[in-house]
């Protein structure tokens, strides 16, 4: 606002990640899970679409370009660190 820019600006991480490991962050950080993989699978998203045709489709990688916001001097937190400050101790 104070640069008087104009656009949409995406915040978000910079760094692209899978909704297995953005899940199995949440669940070691937020629930204390030692080792999500035991409980959740990898490629279970895949399956989890094959069998639910009628939900929107996910992407396997996920993320956005978050440069534009960057070059005003803002620098988003890795999903990691997003993560840790929403549900950490």
């Amino acid at each position: 606002i104070t640069q008087n820019q104009k656009g949409i600006f995406h915040i978000a991480s910079p760094e692209i990640t899978t909704p297995y490991d953005f899940a199995c962050e949440i669940l070691r950080v937020a629930r204390g899970i030692t080792n999500p993989g035991e409980i959740l699978t990898r490629g279970s998203i895949v399956e989890f679409q094959k069998t639910h045709p009628e939900l929107a489709i996910r992407p396997l990688k996920g993320g956005e370009k978050s440069e534009k916001i960057a070059r005003l001097g803002f620098k988003p937190t890795s999903w990691k660190e997003g993560i840790e400050k929403a549900f950490g101790n």
